[in-house]
């Protein structure tokens, strides 16, 4: 009898993207740990916070991507342990909060992954970290053009989290979250997904 491959077993790529999953992500996903070219979870209705298990990932060398969800809560610093990752870094389009990890910093120094590093519409707050500079290979200069808008737009970039959760802070009454009816489920339009052509997805 053949025997069921363990989730550390399996390697390559990871994709339930695309569908209709509710929930919490299984932390359990963070055993995934042989996993090296894509960890798709992104255009979903997944929410709560990201596991920080996650960050055991670490053999990943593209397509990071959880973008497109209802994810809350802070950006796991463990996050930072992908540092083999070099392209397609995505947690945009969510309803993140708190400050953006240093840790990410730890990240290659990568000039696709500076292009696709995208934490835009969020609900991020304070500074970006100086750490970030580095993503950008020690180039400043690009730094103006392009990452700021792959991180500030649609966030409180700049603004102390303090201002923003004693002043801004959803109430249950004030506050419901969306339903289908109510909210149309994110589309390449809006979000700017990547497609088949831009992100190299294996085939069979």
């Amino acid at each position: 009898q053949q025997s069921r491959p363990s989730s550390a077993s399996l390697s390559s790529f990871f994709g339930l993207n695309l569908n209709l999953l509710t929930a919490a992500i299984p932390t359990e996903l963070g055993q995934l740990v042989r996993m090296s070219t894509g960890f798709w979870l992104d255009s979903n209705w997944l929410s709560s916070a990201i596991p920080t298990q996650l960050g055991q990932l670490d053999q990943m060398t593209a397509s990071f991507q959880l973008d497109s969800n209802w994810l809350s809560s802070a950006i796991p610093t463990q996050l930072g342990q992908l540092d083999q990752l070099t392209a397609s870094f995505f947690l945009h389009a969510n309803s993140l909060s708190s400050a953006i990890p240093t840790q990410l910093g730890q990240l290659p120094h990568s000039s696709s992954l500076y292009n696709s590093f995208c934490l835009y519409s969020n609900k991020l707050c304070a500074d970006v970290p100086t750490e970030l500079y580095a993503l950008a290979s020690g180039d400043k200069s690009g730094w103006a053009i392009t990452l700021p808008g792959s991180i500030t737009t649609t966030n409180s970039i700049g603004t102390p989290c303090e201002h923003i959760i004693s002043t801004s802070r959803p109430t249950s009454s004030s506050t419901s979250r969306p339903t289908s009816s109510s909210t149309s489920r994110p589309t390449s339009s809006s979000t700017s997904r990547p497609t088949s052509s831009s992100t190299s997805r294996p085939t069979s």
